[in-house]
């Protein structure tokens, strides 16, 4: 009879405790915590090549800032619910968005629970927001060697702003080439000059503010101003100006007691300097630098003298609306209007 042999009490207890090791579950869960979803995030993802129909995940972005907002809207009116967490953020991926209206916030794109709703670029290149619109049948001017022109789109009724390749160009100006006397509605010049321009209404007369300590001359209506107004007609030496612009700069309303000192305390109650103007800006006949512009609103025609030696640029100009009231659109080109060069582009959009 073969020998018995013993096993160790402790070797048994140790196989026991591994077994209930391996075979018992771990600590229970609260009860509903298997329901609760986990935090994650509510960004918003848009690219120039993403698709409006999309959700506006990293994988799938839409194309307009007028989609991710809404979709920014709905994250955060639903922000509890959907158990998101942080800040909600729009990421722009890099390129141009074009838009042809301002893009309205309200109450609605608030930040909820304390965070924040940010509106950021993404990635390593630039992100540009534009309303540009292209601008097409570029030729030269004839008789005048190097002048380009091009029909102003629709809707660019009035501008000051043009810039080439990202830098602000000089609109068309020079110094009124008249003697000027004010009157009540305008000036009487010394000559019919003005009158014999092309389109004197195009023309704008500009009253810089300086001041008296530091600058030899002081012209419109004090230091940190710089009024402007827009010829209405000129007929022979009768210069008119446009209303109201010049009743707000030559008849603003004074204290009874402090003659020449405006009730809003801003400036004297007219125009300095007997009203002289400071120069002119946006007359064909003042279009004589490289680099300069002007935009014929009557004719919608915008011309561009090229800068000496360049070949080709883009431009984009920044429209106002009829009544100045501010930013309304841009409009945009490519050229290659070189004192020698070809006709510009139509196309090339930036």
């Amino acid at each position: 009879m073969p020998a018995l042999r013993s096993t160790p009490v402790r070797a048994v207890l140790t196989a026991l405790l591994a077994a209930l090791v391996l075979t018992c579950p771990g600590p229970m869960p609260p009860a509903g915590a298997g329901s609760r979803a986990a935090p994650r995030t509510a960004d918003v993802h848009v690219s120039p090549s993403g698709r409006d129909a999309d959700d506006g995940t990293a994988a799938r972005p839409v194309r307009t800032l007028t989609r991710a907002r809404d979709l920014a809207r709905e994250k955060a009116a639903h922000y509890g619910s959907a158990h998101y967490s942080g800040d909600i953020t729009v990421h722009l991926a890099p390129g141009t968005y074009r838009t042809t209206g301002p893009l309205v916030l309200d109450g609605r794109d608030s930040g909820p629970a304390g965070h924040r709703v940010v509106w950021q670029g993404a990635g390593a290149g630039s992100t540009l927001i534009s309303g540009g619109r292209r601008v097409e049948g570029w030729r030269q001017v004839s008789g005048r060697p190097g002048l380009w022109s091009a029909p102003a789109p629709q809707g660019l009724t009035d501008t000051r702003q043009l810039y080439v390749d990202g830098v602000r160009a000089q609109r068309a100006r020079g110094e009124v080439p008249v003697g000027l006397t004010m009157t009540a509605t305008g000036y009487t010049a010394t000559a019919d000059s003005v009158a014999r321009w092309r389109r004197p209404s195009d023309a704008e007369f500009v009253y810089t503010g300086g001041e008296e300590l530091w600058n030899a001359e002081r012209d419109g209506l004090g230091q940190w101003t710089e009024p402007r107004c827009r010829i209405a007609s000129a007929r022979g030496t009768a210069i008119t100006m446009v209303q109201p612009c010049w009743d707000n700069s030559t008849r603003r309303v004074e204290f009874p007691d402090r003659p020449g000192r405006t009730v809003n305390m801003v400036g004297p109650g007219r125009l300095t300097n007997g009203g002289r103007p400071s120069y002119v800006e946006n007359a064909y006949e003042l279009l004589d630098q490289p680099g300069e512009w002007y935009l014929d609103r009557s004719a919608h025609t915008v011309y561009y003298l090229p800068r000496e030696g360049a070949t080709s640029y883009t431009f984009t100009v920044a429209a106002v609306t009829a009544a100045g009231a501010g930013p309304a659109a841009t409009v945009t080109a490519t050229t290659a209007a070189g004192q020698d060069a070809g006709p510009p582009s139509s196309g090339g959009a930036r």
